[in-house]
C-alpha cells in the first residue's frame, strides 16, 4: 500500500509538471520576450552607431563580419546588407552566411539600404555632390539631396535610379519592384521594365526634410509618418492597367517614429528622454500594441524585422 501510494504521489507530481510547464510555454510564446525575440535595430547618431538584436534579456549588440564601422543594415529571407566606414571611403557590403562580399566603396555619402528577398539585389542611397552640407538631420536626409542607386545580379557597377530616399523592394503578383520616397510622395519602379509611377501624398505641415515611406515586402501595405506625431497605414492596391493607389488603412500609435513590416504585423519604435519602446501592432488593427518592451533611451534609426 506505501509502495503504491508512493507511486500515485510520483504520478501526480509529474502530471503537476507537465501541466505547470504547458501553461509556462503557453504564456512564454505569447509574450514580448518571445514575440520580439531576434528582431534588430540600428541606433545612435550617425558616427557612433550601433546593431542590436533583442535577445531574451533584452538588446544585444550584433557585430557584423565587415571592416569598419557600420552606418546602415537591411536583411530579407536570410539575406544580409550593409554600409561601412572606413578611413575615408564607405562600402556597400552583401553579407551571406556571414562572410561578407564588397560591392562598391568610394568616398559618396552614402545611407538607407535595402536588400531584396533573393538577395540578388540591393539598393541605397547616395548624396547628390552637388549638395551642400547642412548641421540640420531633417534637412540632411531631404529626398531631393539624395538618389537612389541599385545593384543588380548583372551589374558591374551601381545605376541611379533618380532622386529619393529610403528604398524598399517588393515583390506583388510575382513581379519585383522598387519604392522610394521622393519630395513628393512615394516613387515605384518596375524593375524589370524600369517603368517609373509616383504617388503623390499630402505631407500636411510636415516640414521640409527627412520624410520616409515604409513599404511591406509582399507589396500589400505602406506606412507613412502623418504630421499629428503618428504614422498612417495605408493598402498598396494594383488595378489592371498596372497603377498603384493608396487606401487608408488605420493610424498607429502616437509618437511612433521608426516602422518596419514584419509579416502580418508591424515593428515599430517611440521614445522619449527617458526610454524607447519597442513594439509588435497587428496590420488589423494598426492603433493597438500587442507585444511591446521598454530599454533605456536610445536613438533608434532603423528597426529590422
Amino acid at each position: 500500500m506505501a509502495r503504491f501510494r508512493a507511486r500515485y504521489a510520483l504520478g501526480a507530481i509529474i502530471i503537476i509538471l507537465i501541466i505547470a510547464l504547458a501553461i509556462g510555454a503557453y504564456c512564454f510564446t505569447r509574450s514580448s520576450t518571445y514575440a520580439l525575440h531576434g528582431a534588430r535595430y540600428l541606433a545612435g547618431p550617425f558616427q557612433s552607431r550601433a546593431l542590436y538584436e533583442m535577445d531574451w534579456r533584452g538588446p544585444k549588440e550584433v557585430t557584423l563580419p565587415v571592416p569598419g564601422h557600420v552606418i546602415d543594415y537591411a536583411r530579407e529571407n536570410g539575406h544580409e546588407a550593409a554600409l561601412a566606414q572606413a578611413d575615408d571611403a564607405t562600402s556597400v557590403y552583401r553579407i551571406e552566411q556571414g562572410t561578407a562580399a564588397k560591392l562598391v566603396s568610394d568616398a559618396a555619402v552614402k545611407s538607407s539600404i535595402d536588400i531584396s528577398w533573393d538577395g540578388t539585389q540591393v539598393a541605397y542611397a547616395e548624396r547628390i555632390a552637388t549638395t551642400s552640407a547642412s548641421t540640420t538631420p531633417i534637412a540632411f536626409y531631404a529626398p531631393h539631396d539624395w538618389e537612389i542607386m541599385l545593384l543588380g545580379p548583372d551589374d558591374a557597377a551601381p545605376r541611379s535610379l533618380g532622386s529619393g530616399f529610403a528604398p524598399h523592394f517588393f515583390t506583388k503578383d510575382g513581379t519585383q519592384y522598387l519604392a522610394y520616397t521622393v519630395d513628393t510622395g512615394l516613387h515605384i519602379v518596375e524593375l524589370a521594365t524600369n517603368t517609373h509611377q509616383d504617388i503623390p501624398l499630402d505631407r500636411g505641415a510636415q516640414p521640409d526634410g527627412f520624410f520616409t515611406v515604409a513599404v511591406s515586402p509582399d507589396g500589400m501595405y505602406a506606412a507613412v509618418p502623418a504630421a499629428s506625431a503618428s504614422w498612417l497605414l495605408f493598402s498598396l492596391d494594383l488595378d489592371s492597367s498596372g497603377v498603384f493607389t493608396l487606401a487608408p488603412a488605420g493610424k498607429l500609435p502616437p509618437y511612433t517614429n521608426t516602422v518596419a513590416f514584419s509579416g502580418s504585423r508591424i515593428l515599430a519604435t517611440a521614445g522619449n528622454s527617458a526610454e524607447t519602446l519597442l513594439r509588435l501592432l497587428p496590420l488589423s488593427a494598426p492603433d493597438t500594441v500587442v507585444y511591446g518592451t521598454a530599454f533605456p533611451y536610445t536613438q533608434v534609426y532603423k528597426v529590422i524585422p
